[in-house]
C-alpha cells in the first residue's frame, strides 16, 4: 500500500491498521495558537475570551481526529510556567481560568462522554497555580473518572521539570513499601494511571519534545508541523501514521542492495552532507522562527520511487525554487526532475 492509497482509506480501516501495529500513545503539543487565532479570527484578535473559546473547540476537534484514527491515549502538555512568566497579568489570569474548561466546560464534558474518555492531569500544577484553582481542578477531575473508559487524555499542567516530584514520589514509595519503585510504579504515581511508552509525538515549529517525563523511550517517532498546531489536519495525520507504520518500520536487507543503488544512496548522502533537519531561521519581518527545507534529491530516479510521492516532489521543487527574502537570508536550491 502506498501513501496515496492510505490517504483514501476510511477511518475504520485506518483504525484497524493503527491498532494492529500496536500504536496506542500519542503526545501532542499545541503551539502558535495566538498567531492562528489572529489570522483566522481577525475581528476578534484582541478578545482573549474569544481566543479561548475558539482554541478549545479546535483542541476538541484535533483530539477527536486522533481518536477516530485508532489512537487511544493522548498526552497533551497544556501550559508551563515558562509561558506564564513571559505573558502579562491579563493573559496569566485568563490562562489559569481557562484550565478549568478542561474539567468543567460542557463542550469538553460532552466530548469525554461521547468518546468514552477518561481524564487525568499530571504535572506540578499544585505548586504553580493559585490554591483555589488547583483545588477546583482536583475536585472536578475526581467527578470525571467514575467508570472505566476505552480512551484516555492526560493533560499536562506545569510538567516542565519533574525531577523533584519524581524524587519525592520515589521516597514516598520506599517509605510505604520498603523497596524502590519500578518505572511502572513511578509512571502510575506521576500520571495517575498506567501508561505505555510514547509511540508518536507531534509538535509544531521548533523541534522540541516537551513535558512528557518517564514515557519518552527514545524510540518514539517525532514529527513537527510547519504551521501552528491548530491547522493540523487529517492529511497530515495520515502522512504521519503512514510514515510511522510503513516508512520507518520496513527495513530492507542492505546485503541485497545493488552496486547501482549503493551509488545512488552515496550520491544522496553527499548531496545532503551539509544539511541538518531542524535548522531554521528567524524571519525578521515576522519575528517568527521557521524551519528551512533541508533534503535535496539529486537523482530523478529517487523522485520516481516510493521514497517521495509526486505530491511531495512537487512541494519540494516549489520549496527549493522559492528564495527567501534577501533581507534575512538568501536561499535557492534546485531539484532536477
Amino acid at each position: 500500500m502506498n501513501i496515496t492509497e492510505f490517504q483514501t482509506l476510511n477511518s475504520t480501516k485506518v483504525t484497524q491498521i493503527v491498532q494492529d501495529h500496536g500504536i496506542q500513545v500519542c503526545g501532542f503539543t499545541f503551539n502558535g495558537t495566538r498567531r492562528w487565532f489572529k489570522f483566522e479570527y481577525p475581528t476578534q484578535k484582541h478578545d482573549l475570551r474569544a481566543y479561548i473559546q475558539a482554541l478549545s473547540t479546535r483542541v476538541i476537534e484535533v483530539c477527536q481526529m486522533l481518536f477516530d484514527h485508532g489512537i487511544n491515549t493522548l498526552v497533551l502538555p497544556v501550559i508551563s510556567p515558562h509561558v506564564l512568566n513571559k505573558r502579562d497579568d491579563a493573559y496569566r489570569q485568563m490562562a489559569t481560568q481557562a484550565l478549568m474548561l478542561l474539567v468543567a466546560d460542557p463542550r469538553f464534558l460532552q466530548f469525554y462522554e461521547q468518546y468514552n474518555v477518561g481524564v487525568r492531569i499530571y504535572g506540578d500544577y499544585e505548586s504553580y497555580l493559585e490554591e483555589e484553582t488547583a483545588v477546583n481542578l482536583s475536585q472536578h477531575l475526581a467527578t470525571l473518572n467514575q467508570t472505566p473508559t476505552t480512551r484516555r487524555i492526560f493533560w499536562g499542567i506545569c510538567a516542565h521539570d519533574a525531577t523533584e516530584t519524581i524524587t519525592n514520589l520515589t521516597i514516598q514509595h520506599f517509605q510505604e513499601h520498603g523497596q524502590a519503585p519500578t518505572k511502572a510504579d513511578l509512571i502510575k504515581k506521576y500520571y495517575g494511571d498506567d501508561i505505555a511508552a510514547l509511540d508518536l509525538y507531534i509538535g509544531s515549529s521548533k523541534t522540541q519534545a516537551i513535558d512528557m517525563p518517564l514515557i519518552s523511550s527514545g524510540r518514539e517517532s517525532l514529527y513537527f508541523t510547519v504551521a501552528p498546531s491548530p491547522y493540523f489536519n487529517q492529511q497530515q495525520l495520515r502522512d504521519i501514521l503512514y510514515d510511522h507504520i510503513i516508512n520507518r518500520r520496513e527495513h530492507r536487507d542492505h546485503v541485497s542492495v545493488t552496486p547501482q543503488q549503493e551509488a545512488e544512496m552515496r550520491q544522496f548522502y553527499l548531496a545532503n552532507q551539509h544539511h541538518t533537519l531542524g535548522v531554521g531561521i528567524r524571519n525578521t519581518e515576522w519575528d517568527v522562527w521557521h524551519p528551512l527545507p533541508q533534503v535535496e534529491l539529486p537523482q530523478p530516479t529517487l523522485v520516481q520511487t516510493q521514497l517521495v510521492t509526486s505530491r511531495r516532489a512537487d512541494l519540494l521543487r516549489k520549496m527549493w525554487h522559492n528564495s527567501l527574502k534577501a533581507s534575512f537570508f538568501a536561499f535557492d536550491k534546485t531539484i532536477t526532475a
